[in-house]
């Protein structure tokens, strides 16, 4: 038998409306549920847990760290990068902490650290040497200083603004620039002693650490106004500094409470508790979420949709 061209088109217009009918009432699965990473710079130690605080497992420890600091994820690679002053270096390794690599050493007590995945940046806050360095995610090349800056402690970057956002050690503001290291400005001098910072670029929010008010803030992006307190000591913070953001909430590390919390971003609480056992110095923290796999139904789609649109007639015995 013969099948037309006609009838190819048919075919055709079939598989694709039966396809697009089963993407909508077929959810997309998720690779794992959002996953927390922190570091536990007096226990020498780096964790992975659920969003919600459950699964809670070490996957790096001493002798391996010595007193890790900060934490960069790629979502991508699924590679996880992280500082420690008592090695002075920046390595990373796989989820599960296998596959330990050196990426830069020979640093001066490198703090806190982020990835631009896009054009393959790594950036740290070097606070003994008084700058911000930028390198290659592998390591390749040489480190760039791109800006001199009295004990830089934490760091942000917004690859979608071109903006790179920093703390200071003992400084109650927070600098910004762009990914070179050029046009320098205070985003925001509010406060006491700042800690870590995240950008919202999508809801033109920034969020940020207070160590001795003992808050968690934010501020319009765009201008660095309408600064509002988000969380307190009201709600029991002291002494927060890590901080991440993911699906409308804020994580953070607090070390004096010696913990990990978290809390909805629009600041309606309540506060939760997400990890406090055996906690010491929880120093920085990062979130990661999955990004969607394709489903069976795609996958199955693919070899349909290319004999459908096959050209050529196609003969059957």
């Amino acid at each position: 038998m013969t099948i037309k061209p006609r009838s190819l088109r048919l075919m055709k217009f079939l598989i694709v409306s039966g396809f697009t009918v089963l993407l909508a009432i077929l959810p997309t699965p998720l690779a794992s549920a959002d996953q927390l990473f922190f570091s536990d710079k007096d226990t020498a130690t780096i964790h992975r847990m659920n969003h919600d605080g459950s699964g809670l497992t070490t996957i790096l420890s001493a002798p391996t760290l010595s007193d890790p600091r900060g934490l960069a994820i790629d979502p991508f690679t699924h590679t996880l990068y992280f500082s420690d002053w008592g090695t002075n270096s920046i390595r990373s390794s796989n989820f599960d902490g296998s596959n330990v690599q050196t990426i830069y050493s020979g640093l001066s007590a490198p703090s806190d650290i982020e990835i631009d995945t896009t054009n393959g940046h790594i950036y740290w806050a070097e606070r003994d040497s008084n700058t911000i360095r930028r390198g290659s995610l592998d390591g390749i090349a040489p480190p760039q200083t791109l800006i001199s800056s009295t004990q830089p402690y934490y760091l942000d970057v917004d690859p979608s603004n071109n903006i790179l956002y920093w703390s200071q050690f003992n400084s109650s503001a927070i600098f910004s620039s762009n990914l070179s290291g050029n046009n320098l400005s205070v985003f925001v001098n509010f406060g006491d002693r700042l800690r870590d910072m995240v950008a919202d670029p999508d809801n033109n929010t920034m969020y940020w650490n207070d160590r001795d008010d003992n808050v968690i803030r934010r501020a319009d992006l765009d201008t660095g106004g309408n600064i509002a307190t988000v969380y307190s000591v009201a709600q029991g913070l002291d002494r927060p500094h890590g901080l991440a953001l993911g699906n409308g909430a804020l994580y953070w590390t607090d070390t004096s409470n010696s913990g990990v919390f978290s809390a909805p971003a629009n600041g309606s609480g309540p506060v939760l508790s997400l990890n406090t056992l055996g906690r010491d110095g929880p120093w920085d923290i990062e979130i990661f979420s999955p990004i969607p796999e394709p489903t069976t139904v795609v996958l199955l789609a693919i070899p349909l949709l290319a004999c459908a649109t096959r050209r050529k007639t196609i003969h059957t015995a």
